[in-house]
C-alpha cells in the first residue's frame, strides 16, 4: 500500500502486501535467528527443566504475536533454565524450532491448511466462528503433546487458563508434575457465562497461579478463591533502546493490536483535538476503520503496520511520549517499554497499567475512554517525566523476573512433593 496523502498516513515500508492476517511478516522472515533443529532431550540437560505450554507464541524472531511469552522464555533461559515451548502448529511452520536457547515444539491438530486457530491475536474470537469446530482437535492434540513433551520436565508452565492451562493441569496430573498457570488479560475477558466456573476449576487445580498484574490477582481471588502470585512479564531487551532525551518535536507513539480494547479510536479523536501528531504501530481488524476516523477528524496519524523489534526500538527513540489508551489491559508491556526508554507515558487507569505508570514519576493516568482527558494529557504532558522511567521499571528487568519465577517453580515442586 503506498503512503497515504490524506491526514491518515500509512508507511509505505510496512504495506500489507506480503503480511499475514495478523499483520506479521511471513514465517520465513527473521529465519537467521531461528534454526529448525532437534530439541535437546531433557536427559541431556543439567538444569531445571520447564515445559511452557502456550497457544500464543511468535512464529519467528521478528513476529509481534505474543512476543512477551518469548521474552519470558528467554529470561528463564538466560538464568540457566532449560526451556521448551509447546505451541500450536500453523501453515508453513516447522515442527521443531529454536529461538536462541529456547527450544520450540509445535503440535499438529489438523491438516496444515486448516490449522488457523492460532496466530491471529484473537483465538477466543476465532473459536466462535466456523473455526470453532477445530477446538476439540486442538485440545486433544495439545494434551497429547504436553504429556509427550512433559516427560522428563520438572514443571509445566501454562500461559493463559484456556486452552493452555486447561490442557496443562490435565497433563501435569497424568505426569505427576507441578503445574503453574499464568493469567493474562484475555483470561478475565473470556471467563464469562458457562466458562466462568471452568476457569475457576482450572485455577484451583493448578499447583500455583501467577498473575501478570495486581488487578488480575484480584480477579483470580474472586473467581477461584486462590491467592495468585503477582508475576509480571519482563522487558524485551531487543525492543527497548537505551534511554535518551525525548525530541520535543517528535510524535506521540502508540503500539498494539488494532482492536477495540486497545482504545486507539479514543487516541485518534484526542489527537485531533490536541493537534498532536501520532504514530500507531500495529495491525488488526480495526485498521481500516481507524484510518477512516483519522481522515474524518483531521488527526495527523501515521499507521505503520506491525514492525520488527529493531524498527520498534527506533520508533521509541523518535517519540516524544507514548500513549497507552486501552479500555482493557492485563499488564501493559508497552507502557513498561516506554518508561524503560525514557519516555513519559500517558495511560488509561485500567487493569495492570497503574502497576507501571506512576503519576508524577514516569507519566500520567487518565480514565479509560475519556477523549477530553486524553486530549488534555497529550497537550499538557511534562516530557521530563520520561527521566523517571528507567528506574521506575527496574523491577521488570529480565534477570529479576527470572529469579522470581525460579523461586515459584521450587515452591511448586515442594508443594507437589517432587
Amino acid at each position: 500500500m503506498p503512503t497515504r496523502t490524506a491526514t491518515a498516513v500509512v508507511s509505505s515500508s510496512t504495506s500489507r502486501r506480503g503480511r499475514t492476517q495478523s499483520g506479521a511478516s511471513s514465517p520465513t522472515s527473521g529465519a537467521k535467528d531461528s534454526s529448525p533443529r532437534r530439541c535437546r532431550r531433557w536427559a541431556e540437560v543439567d538444569a531445571p527443566r520447564v515445559l511452557v505450554c502456550t497457544q500464543g507464541f511468535p512464529r519467528h524472531p521478528d513476529d509481534h504475536h505474543a512476543v512477551f511469552v518469548l521474552d519470558h522464555a528467554r529470561a528463564l533461559a538466560a538464568a540457566g533454565v532449560a526451556v521448551r515451548v509447546l505451541c500450536p502448529s500453523g501453515p508453513g511452520l516447522p515442527q521443531n524450532d529454536r529461538f536462541g536457547d529456547v527450544d520450540v515444539v509445535r503440535f499438529r491438530y489438523a491438516p496444515s491448511a486448516l490449522e488457523r486457530l492460532a496466530y491471529t491475536g484473537a483465538m477466543h474470537r476465532r473459536a466462535r466462528g466456523p473455526h470453532g469446530l477445530l477446538v476439540p482437535a486442538l485440545l486433544a492434540g495439545f494434551r497429547r503433546a504436553a504429556i509427550r513433551e512433559g516427560r522428563g520436565a520438572d514443571v509445566l508452565h501454562a500461559h493463559w487458563w484456556a486452552p493452555s492451562g486447561l490442557v496443562a493441569v490435565s497433563a501435569a496430573r497424568r505426569l505427576g508434575l507441578p503445574c503453574v498457570v499464568h493469567v493474562h488479560g484475555t483470561d478475565a475477558a473470556i471467563a464469562r457465562g458457562p466458562l466462568r466456573p471452568l476457569a475457576g476449576a482450572v485455577l484451583r487445580r493448578a499447583t500455583t497461579v501467577l498473575a501478570a498484574s495486581n488487578q488480575l490477582a484480584g480477579w483470580v481471588r474472586d473467581i477461584a478463591g486462590v491467592d495468585a502470585v503477582v508475576a509480571p512479564m519482563p522487558l524485551g531487551a531487543d525492543r527497548v533502546p537505551a534511554p535518551t532525551l525525548p525530541p520535543a518535536g517528535g510524535p506521540v507513539l502508540a503500539v498494539g493490536r488494532l482492536v477495540p480494547e486497545k482504545g486507539f479510536d479514543v487516541l485518534v479523536r484526542a489527537a485531533a483535538r490536541a493537534a498532536v501528531p501520532v504514530v500507531i504501530v500495529g495491525d488488526g481488524d480495526r485498521r481500516d476503520a481507524l484510518e477512516a476516523l483519522a481522515v474524518s477528524t483531521g488527526a495527523r496519524v501515521e499507521f505503520t503496520g506491525a514492525l520488527a523489534p529493531a524498527e520498534l526500538a527506533a520508533r521509541y527513540r523518535q517519540a516524544r511520549a507514548v500513549a497507552v489508551p486501552s479500555r482493557r489491559e492485563g499488564f501493559g508491556i508497552v507502557a513498561a517499554e516506554a518508561a524503560a526508554a525514557g519516555r513519559a507515558v500517558i495511560a488509561s487507569a485500567v487493569g495492570g497499567l497503574p502497576d507501571i505508570v506512576r503519576p508524577g514519576v514516569n507519566g500520567v493516568l487518565v480514565p479509560p475512554g475519556d477523549v477530553d482527558a486524553l486530549a488534555r494529557a497529550l497537550a499538557d504532558l511534562d516530557l521530563s517525566l520520561g527521566g523517571g522511567g528507567p528506574a521506575s521499571v527496574a523491577w521488570l528487568a529480565p534477570e529479576v523476573i527470572a529469579a522470581r519465577n525460579i523461586e515459584v517453580y521450587e515452591q511448586a515442586r515442594l508443594r507437589s512433593g517432587r
